[in-house]
């Protein structure tokens, strides 16, 4: 019987190697990568599978075991562990349903120069705006093609305005104040930037077409076992411990919590280096990474993203407590500037460091790794991200604590990162793209900032955070600091 098990698994991880290696479009070329596929893939197969199995179980238990034969300890533990299961998987469906129906924060208080970003700015990056405006967002609206610009009436046209500024679903649900800031700033804006367009928007509102809306869709996930939650928190407790062994220790500015490693005076008049971590199982997932950084011998700050790190975590910290929080936590150090790296998740929290507390980053190092920070409105991100059903060996991305941080708490206006906002602060930028990226639009994102005069690197073969698998690529972008 025990071999017969053996026998099973090995041929079944042959299996999913070859097809990892060969038809998976997932795949890695590199030998540390493909194992922590190969465990991703496998451990994802065991969570998507286990409340199936649990529920065959309880039957199993219920019909087929005699009493006379019951094993106290084995079955108690088993069936205990199954009936938790099977609740959890009943609070999940609360919760998803709580968070559907939860009531959105605030929005940020608009830019001073919203209608010229959201009209001048939009339309100078994409081609073809300058024929037709609605190439900008033609994305967002399902039953539409790419160049199919005339289904788009003036009625979408402002629904489309009204969502991505106020949130709103419909341009109906806004208040007359509202309403007029939308017809009499915004839409009025383009058609005198576009005086001949005007002919072609038909009046009207088209009900064939859809808006995608990520702040009122109901919230699409994948139902992932309480074990899943458990295991992750134990990997991420050894992991805490060999940062303590790194050097780290923590520190916590209000709810916000950080980890800090203080180097010698050697390099103390060197800015310390903070790094801003993606959707990933926490810090856990940079460990290698995080110790290459030490061998810079600098003052090294990491911050510990919850609502970011795979737990069970409903409530997501506004951009402005972090960033906040991150001043603070520079003020206590007695440190007047810091040099940043961001990775995917975490680009969103440099974007609004650069842009709110601009003189902390002023003519300092910003490594980005896999940005989504820029051009941050382009529907490419909400579908690759949110409406794409991911492959099942991304890190469990479609969770529904991370999804829901991602549909209803980041807003375009206050995340995206323009050229010009680099340009201001004179931060000294360098972007990291992932050639084969399967969130980011790189060649849009590439050659946006190629014209900008934005330094950037392409890392030819890799998919969205693959670099964490190549230490080749973790020290070309340790290179950049030397």
């Amino acid at each position: 019987m025990f071999y017969t098990a053996v026998t099973t698994c090995l041929f079944l991880f042959l299996v999913i190697s070859i097809y990892l290696l060969k038809c998976s479009s997932y795949k890695i070329c590199n030998r540390n990568g493909f194992i922590v596929l190969s465990i991703g893939y496998i451990l994802h197969l065991i969570f998507t599978s286990s409340l199936a199995l649990c529920q065959i179980y309880l039957l199993y238990f219920l019909v087929f075991i005699d009493v006379n034969t019951f094993d106290c300890l084995f079955h108690t533990t088993i069936v205990f562990y199954c009936v938790i299961e099977s609740f959890f998987y009943l609070s999940t469906i609360e919760e998803a349903r709580l968070l559907n129906n939860r009531l959105l924060l605030k929005r940020p208080v608009l830019p001073n120069n919203y209608a010229e970003q959201i009209v001048d700015r939009l339309s100078n990056v994409y081609k073809g705006a300058q024929n037709d405006f609605r190439a900008c967002f033609t994305g967002w609206f399902n039953g539409i093609h790419q160049s199919s610009y005339d289904k788009i009436y003036e009625g979408n046209i402002l629904d489309f305005l009204s969502m991505a500024t106020f949130g709103v679903k419909t341009w109906n649900d806004l208040t007359k104040k509202k309403q007029k800031y939308i017809k009499n700033v915004l839409y009025k804006r383009y058609l005198k930037k576009y005086p001949e367009q005007r002919s072609n928007i038909k009046s009207g509102y088209n009900n064939q077409i859809q808006l995608k809306h990520m702040y009122r869709d109901t919230i699409e996930y994948t139902h992932y076992p309480l074990m899943k939650y458990l295991l992750f928190g134990y990997v991420r407790c050894f992991s805490i411990m060999r940062m303590f062994y790194m050097g780290f220790r923590c520190q916590s500015i209000g709810q916000i919590t950080f980890y800090v490693r203080k180097y010698s005076e050697k390099t103390k008049s060197l800015p310390p280096i903070l790094f801003l971590h993606g959707l990933s199982f926490g810090t856990n997932n940079y460990i290698s990474f995080l110790h290459r950084l030490t061998t810079l011998q600098r003052t090294i700050i990491l911050l510990e993203i919850p609502h970011s790190s795979l737990r069970i975590q409903t409530e997501v910290f506004p951009m402005s407590m972090i960033i906040s929080s991150i001043e603070q936590l520079l003020i206590s150090l007695n440190v007047s500037s810091v040099a940043t790296i961001g990775h995917s998740y975490g680009t969103l929290i440099q974007s609004c460091l650069i842009k709110q507390r601009s003189h902390l980053v002023d003519s300092q190092l910003a490594i980005f790794i896999d940005p989504v920070c820029f051009l941050i409105f382009d529907a490419h991100y909400s579908e690759n991200f949110v409406y794409r059903k991911s492959p099942p060996f991304t890190s469990c991305i479609d969770d529904l604590y991370l999804i829901y941080a991602i549909e209803r708490h980041i807003c375009w206006y206050e995340c995206n990162l323009w050229a010009e906002d680099i340009q201001q602060t004179h931060i000294r930028a360098h972007v990291f793209l992932s050639e084969n990226d399967d969130i980011v639009p790189v060649s849009f994102v590439n050659e946006y900032l190629t014209k900008s005069n934005i330094s950037t690197s392409v890392l030819p073969k890799l998919k969205h955070a693959q670099f964490m698998f190549s230490s080749a690529f973790q020290n070309e972008v340790l290179h950049v600091f030397i």
